[in-house]
């Protein structure tokens, strides 16, 4: 998901860097379907590599993420980051949205480590301190 591995996830214990998930740690998740929300397991972490960097500027953040890492986009449900445009409103834990200024594209001609794992029951997680919403498909 995350270029540099320091995009925050909010867990248990506050918020961590992406890079630093482990198996066992607990972070919060929604149910999609119910809107439940609670503590749910990592189960796997990944590593991989990409060459194209999605920038997703959400209030006064910005995300990095891959093109085809999945955000609940209110009034859309699951959108690849690369298909997110300015005026979507992504949904945040509280509930709310958050409008998309802009979305940018960096092409690397590298490529770099990128991070995500997976979680228990319903695959979703919040990430920034805007808890904004994500599946952990990448």
């Amino acid at each position: 998901m995350d270029k540099r591995g320091n995009t925050l996830i909010k867990t248990d214990d506050g918020y961590k860097e992406i890079k630093d998930i482990e198996v066992g740690d607990l972070v919060y998740s929604e149910d999609p379907l119910t809107g439940e929300k609670g503590l749910k397991r990592v189960t796997n972490v990944f590593v991989n590599e990409t060459s194209v960097i999605v920038r997703i500027y959400a209030g006064d953040e910005e995300i990095e993420t891959t093109p085809t890492h999945p955000f609940w986009v209110i009034e859309k449900g699951w959108v690849a980051a690369g298909d997110i445009e300015a005026g979507d409103k992504v949904y945040l834990y509280s509930g709310e949205g958050k409008e998309v200024k802009e979305v940018r594209f960096e092409y690397l001609d590298t490529p770099i480590k990128v991070y995500n794992f997976e979680v228990e029951d319903w695959h979703t997680y919040f990430v920034s301190e805007q808890d904004v919403f994500v599946h952990n498909s990448c």
